[in-house]
Parts: structure tokens; C-alpha cells; sequence
């Protein structure tokens, strides 16, 4: 079963070096093909890299339900679904895919998907991260999951003295899905390669080569089946950590007659705010174990 934020495609399209997934977005490298199907992944989803999506945050998992204004840690009776009560930030179930957002004593309803079947809770972290003196709340919801997927969204909210309207004082920017998507396509290349009879593929990640073997899906796959092309898209994670925000993108092979990617690593890259923009920096890949 797939949970996808309204507006997210549930087909796999594989069109010149873009492929469209379920709730997602494959970056293909190399090769061109314009095959349509409709698909569901069914390869399991690598292991996050920390499990606990809510660390940090306190709070549990309520049903949702309109919130309006009320005291820190409580609205309309609600408990939180996470906060950071050390900010005095806190954050409520509202309307269907909304939440209501609470920083000191200042509310605005969010297009928040905080809800999914596998009950990841959001993760909220603050820092001055564009460091213009004032810190910005960081949060990271998962807002698409199922088999084989798992689709973090990450947002930064400008809060103080912010240029917002009466109803709502907060700026939300959202590092766009078709932003960081196209910045990881255009630094990375992928080619294999045999040496002493044993089939190796090369990822360059923003120019840094890497190699690793591709023994173990030769022999499962056959090697001829395993295209000079790589998907990602489908499994994306951010995390908010001390000073820094990263995120994590899972790589794999593109196989004929498969129809999700086989996964061998994941690339990982700082993540740079300023102004509403978003970058990847310092990205490097890293072997799956």
C-alpha cells in the first residue's frame, strides 16, 4: 500500500534520463528508453539512517482533528503530535493533511502531511541555519511510504520577525522535490565495468569516483540484464542534526524485468538554506551494508 501526498504520481514513467515513480522521481544517467507501466515497488525500503524519525521531539500519534488557539502543550484539549518545549514549540493535529503549527504565541495551519501507515513522526529541530542572527525551525515530515518507498519532505520556517500575514506569521519554504532531485542528476554519473572477470559498476559523485561490485546482482540478475543507468527518488531522507541538515538518497541498478531499483548505496550531502533556497553540498557516496 502506497501513502502519497496529494499530487504525487503512482506510475513509473522511464523517459529519456528521468523516471518517475510511485510518490517519487528516478534520475537515470545514461541510457534512454520510453517505456510506460504502472507500478507498486515491492523491494524492501533500506533502513533509515536513525530509526527513530522523532528523536528529539516528545509527543505521541493522535487521530486528526481541528486545533485552534491554546496554552503551550495544549490545544482544544489536543496533546502535541511533537514539540520542542525548550522553544515553546509545538505542534498539533488540525485538518485533513494540515497541522497546526505553535511557536510561543503565534499559531499557523500548515500543508503538513504528518500522518503515514507507518507512523513516522516529524521531526522538528531549531538553528540559525542561513545564520543571519535568528533562528529558523527546521521540519522534517514523511510524505510518502509503502514498499519500497519512503519520501522525506523538509521544511524551514522564518518565524521571528517574519513577513507574514495576521492569520498566518510564518514562512514555510519547502526544498521542492523537482529541486533537489534535478541538483543530485546533474552531479552524478554511473557506468559498470568488468575487471578479472567479476562485474563492478563506477558511481561519480560530483566528480569523486567510486567503485563497487556488482557480483552478487550479476549472479542473481544476470549481467546482461543490468543497465549502465541508476534510479533514486524513491527513498529520501533529511535529518536535521546539531548545526547541520543533510539528506540521504538511495541508489540502485536499473535491471530489465525488474521494476524497482536493486539498491547498492546512498548518496549523502549537506544541505545549504539561505534566503528560501536550498543546495546540496559536500556529497559523497556511501556503500549499502
Amino acid at each position: 500500500m502506497l501513502n502519497c501526498k496529494k499530487g504525487r504520481l503512482a506510475v513509473l514513467i522511464l523517459a529519456s534520463s528521468v523516471m518517475l515513480t510511485a510518490c517519487g522521481d528516478y534520475g537515470g544517467t545514461v541510457r534512454m528508453t520510453t517505456t510506460v507501466q504502472e507500478t507498486e515497488t515491492n523491494q524492501p525500503a533500506p533502513a533509515r539512517p536513525d530509526e527513530n524519525h522523532n528523536a528529539g521531539n516528545t509527543g505521541d500519534m493522535i487521530n486528526s482533528s481541528h486545533a485552534s488557539s491554546g496554552g503551550a502543550g495544549e490545544s482544544d484539549g489536543n496533546s502535541p503530535i511533537v514539540s520542542l518545549p525548550e522553544k515553546d514549540v509545538y505542534l498539533y493535529p488540525a485538518a485533513e493533511n494540515t497541522a497546526l503549527l505553535q511557536i510561543g504565541n503565534k499559531q499557523q495551519e500548515m500543508d503538513w502531511m504528518y500522518s503515514n501507515p507507518r507512523m513516522v513522526m516529524p521531526i522538528l529541530h531549531m538553528h540559525d541555519y542561513d545564520r543571519d542572527g535568528t533562528e529558523e525551525l527546521a521540519a522534517v515530515m514523511q510524505v510518502g511510504s509503502g514498499t519500497g518507498l519512503a519520501i522525506d519532505e523538509l521544511h524551514i520556517v522564518e518565524y521571528a520577525d517574519a513577513e507574514g500575514e495576521a492569520d498566518k506569521p510564518f514562512i514555510d519554504h519547502l526544498f521542492q522535490e523537482e529541486d533537489y532531485l534535478a541538483q543530485l542528476r546533474s552531479v552524478l554519473q554511473f557506468e559498470t565495468f568488468v575487471r578479472d572477470d567479476e562485474l563492478f559498476g563506477r558511481i561519480t559523485v560530483d566528480g569523486e569516483p567510486y567503485e563497487v561490485s556488482l557480483k552478487t546482482f550479476a549472479e542473481t540478475f544476470g549481467e546482461m540484464n543490468i543497465q549502465e543507468q541508476i534510479g533514486f527518488g524513491a527513498i529520501v531522507y533529511f535529518r536535521p542534526k546539531g548545526e547541520e541538515l543533510s539528506l540521504s538518497a538511495a541508489v540502485g541498478l536499473i535491471i530489465d524485468g525488474v521494476a524497482e531499483p536493486q539498491y547498492f548505496g546512498e548518496v549523502e550531502a549537506g544541505v545549504q538554506y539561505s534566503s528560501g533556497a536550498f543546495k546540496l553540498s559536500k556529497l559523497r557516496f556511501e556503500t549499502q551494508e
